[in-house]
């Protein structure tokens, strides 16, 4: 029991994650089922859409999570299943419950076992020592923790059972607790609290309270004025007035229904980290009313921000459902309301689209009945020539506001947005070039320190450089200082200076019998053996990264009889890894895993051997050059 004291207190990192099989999925219903005499067929099915993907996450101590739509359900350890506070939360009969003060959770967070003082139906505890039970705060609907019984209060001692008729003496500690809300299994789920987390009944209460407070204010003011009328001709008199009505207010008040009135404000001021914070999340548009012509000009102004800054004539066709959960979303202005198509006078993305395509921005096709797509942008045109970006919500936006549950966008967008694991990886922002550039050597950028050109300082002030920048400067050095050969001015004669650009055994080969290298042979050395490569990463949000020179590897190798691709170096270009092996099942038809190698890297393994088809994806949908990707097939011994 000692072992599962507080388990996940501490942070965690996560070793891979795969998806679960349908036959998997089947028989963890059975195996929670069989644990946990309890709960219904009907009450898992709440609890797993059947619809959405199931995940098997492994950590580094043997703990095995279960994930669905972003949060952890359920957990295995010792070979023993069990569940979260985010079942509770669908289920919250799950495991018998006891009730104890909003107050007492203070002390569970700080690791301390639960003692019999805290809690309110002793009762209800399970006898039987290493019982699973819930904990549910007193004014709340459910459980926020659950540990095991630390006591079996069938027995007094090894020898003497408990006559019938003896009461039971509840004292000393209670519960050892297991997981509990904040937690670091919480935190890797979404945070969300329930709608309905707070009762009714407490709800209620504190509507009373504020009633009879407001009707106590009232009272007492009115005291206060007739207390004064009287103030100069009874001073005795009103003193003792004031005592009798204190003392009066303070035994009325008194009484059962405050101490449950206090329950609601412990609650709001417990430290609880709900993702779905109402009111953290609060904006100007909550509270605002928004016409249709204001919702159509922020429309267009993100559709322009959209075809001008995001989206890429390599990506068309795209579907319509891309286009506005993807990049109109992503590039709407910032200070103005959030963007929602049914409060626009087009009510569909569809109809907005085809209003666009009417004022010659774009070209729609329908290649089938009901699939439309974006398939040109009209980018002479003169509106689109003229409009400049704004500061734009980008990646903060919620990309559930355009109705599109169809490629056209009409219904929900939630299903693209769903992630069976937990939220730990940002979204993927779509690169628009990458350019190889260099740093400068030590000893050109020495040499260029001592010369006083106003030029050559704005040069050393950069930290990157393409190659034909070194080149000229490296040019202008062999220039001033006569290295030419006058008769062939395509040959250079080395000297110490460019000895130490490039060393003499590297070049050895290409000097001839008077000392002389073509310059050609000279730079492509200096090239490839003395500057360090890296790649400058422009994207379409004008966001620019330099990273030291690398390539994704695709690999295929043969494990246990099987054909398996690995995929490293991802978070080369930020390519979500878990996105890509989401992605992976359905469009490889195979099975994936994520190999977590750090905190920073990670490998993708997928079932088979067609590295070409995995390597063509990669490069089509995150725009990934084929020369920054190794391809390196199996070779049979």
């Amino acid at each position: 029991m000692s072992n599962k004291r507080h388990l996940f207190k501490n942070s965690f990192t996560v070793s891979s994650q795969s998806v679960m099989r349908g036959s998997d999925v089947k028989k963890l219903k059975q195996k929670v089922m069989d644990k946990y005499k309890g709960v219904t067929n009907e009450q898992i099915d709440l609890l797993i859409n059947k619809k959405k993907d199931v995940g098997m996450v492994k950590l580094p101590n043997k703990i095995q999570l279960i994930s669905h739509q972003n949060d952890p359900i359920f957990f295995e350890f010792n070979d023993m299943i069990y569940p979260t506070v985010y079942t509770f939360f669908k289920i919250p009969t799950f495991l018998p419950v006891i009730y104890i003060y909003p107050q007492v959770y203070q002390y569970i967070e700080s690791g301390a076992d639960l003692m019999f003082q805290g809690i309110l139906n002793k009762d209800d505890v399970p006898k039987t020592q290493g019982s699973l039970v819930s904990i549910c705060l007193r004014g709340c609907n459910f459980p926020i923790a659950y540990g095991e019984t630390m006591q079996d209060l069938t027995i007094v001692n090894t020898t003497s059972p408990i006559p019938p008729d003896t009461p039971i003496e509840y004292k000393g500690k209670a519960i050892s607790i297991i997981h509990y809300l904040n937690d670091k299994l919480w935190e890797y789920g979404t945070k969300k609290l329930p709608e309905n987390f707070k009762s009714k009944e407490s709800e209620q209460q504190q509507s009373d309270q504020e009633e009879d407070e407001e009707d106590d204010s009232e009272e007492e003011e009115e005291e206060d004025g007739n207390d004064n009328e009287n103030d100069i001709d009874n001073k005795g008199n009103t003193e003792i007035n004031e005592k009798t009505t204190t003392t009066t207010t303070t035994t009325t008040t008194t009484s059962n229904t405050t101490q449950l009135s206090n329950i609601t404000n412990d609650i709001e001021n417990l430290n609880i980290k709900d993702g779905d914070n109402k009111e953290n999340n609060t904006t100007t548009t909550s509270t605002t009313t928004i016409t249709k012509e204001e919702m159509d000009e922020i429309l267009l102004i993100s559709f322009l921000g959209a075809i001008k800054k995001g989206i890429t004539d390599s990506e068309l066709p795209m579907v319509l459902k891309t286009v506005f959960t993807k990049y109109i979303l992503y590039y709407q202005p910032k200070d103005r309301a959030e963007i929602n198509i049914k409060k626009s006078s087009y009510k569909k993305v569809s109809i907005f689209l085809k209003e666009m395509q009417k004022q010659g921005f774009i070209e729609l096709k329908e290649p089938s009945p009901g699939n439309i797509v974006l398939s040109k942008i009209n980018r002479n045109n003169i509106i689109y020539g003229r409009f400049k970006l704004g500061e734009i919500v980008g990646s903060t936006i919620n990309q559930n506001n355009g109705d599109s549950d169809d490629e056209n966008g009409d219904g929900d967008s939630s299903d693209d947005l769903d992630d069976t694991f937990g939220t730990t990886q940002r979204e993927f922002i779509q690169i628009k070039s990458i350019n190889e550039v260099y740093s400068m050597p030590k000893q050109l950028k020495d040499y260029l320190n001592e010369r006083e050109s106003e030029n050559i300082e704005n040069d050393i002030k950069k930290k990157y450089y393409s190659s034909s920048e070194i080149q000229k400067l490296v040019s202008s050095y062999i220039i001033e200082n006569k290295l030419e050969d006058p008769q062939k001015r395509s040959k250079i004669k080395l000297d110490t200076f460019l000895n130490k650009l490039v060393p003499n055994s590297l070049i050895q080969k290409s000097i001839d019998s008077n000392g002389l290298i073509e310059k050609n042979s000279f730079f492509m050395a200096f090239k490839d053996h003395s500057l360090k490569r890296f790649l400058e990463i422009n994207r379409v949000d004008d966001s620019k990264e330099f990273k030291e020179y690398d390539q994704v590897i695709i690999q295929v190798k043969k494990i246990a009889n099987r054909f398996v691709i690995l995929v490293s170096n991802l978070e080369l270009f930020s390519i979500p890894v878990k996105e890509l092996a989401n992605e992976g099942q359905k469009l490889f038809a195979a099975s994936t895993s994520i190999e977590k190698l750090n905190s920073h890297k990670s490998t993708l393994k997928i079932q088979g051997n067609d590295l070409i088809r995995v390597s063509q994806h990669i490069q089509k949908k995150y725009g990934i050059p084929k020369k920054y990707i190794s391809e390196i097939d199996f070779k049979k011994k």
